[in-house]
Formats: C-alpha cells, structure tokens, sequence
C-alpha cells in the first residue's frame, strides 16, 4: 500500500469514527472523545472497517447503559 493510500484509508476511518461517535452523541448521549477512544482501542487490536464500528457502537452504549445505571 502506497503513502497515499495508506492517508486515503486512515481520512475515510476518521470520517466513520466520528460521523459515528456524533451520532452517538445526539442519540444516547455518550461524549465524542469516549468513542473515539473504544475506536482507537479497538483498532489497536485489528479490527477494521464495519466490525470496528459495530464493536465501538455496541461498547459505547453499553457503557452508556453502566453509566446511567
């Protein structure tokens, strides 16, 4: 993989990660920095693509849900 694929990749993971971490913000109210972080958590052990953002999603609000308990 070239450099400017490899920036063409990691742009379009940003603008998933935080249209969805915005997303999770206006529906069940967990902050943008939070899911940034279970993203960067996750990524940092291989998933990618959907799986990550499913994995991100459902973590946050399950967190969420601790939260308010």
């Amino acid at each position: 993989m070239s450099i400017e694929e490899l920036l063409v990749t990691l742009d379009a993971i940003r603008k998933d990660v935080t249209a969805l971490a915005n997303q999770l913000a206006h529906t069940i109210g967990t902050t943008m920095s939070d899911t940034v972080e279970i993203a960067k958590t996750f990524s940092s052990i291989g998933l990618e693509g959907k799986n990550l953002l499913s994995a991100t999603e459902a973590t946050a609000r399950t967190r969420n849900q601790q939260y308010r308990s």
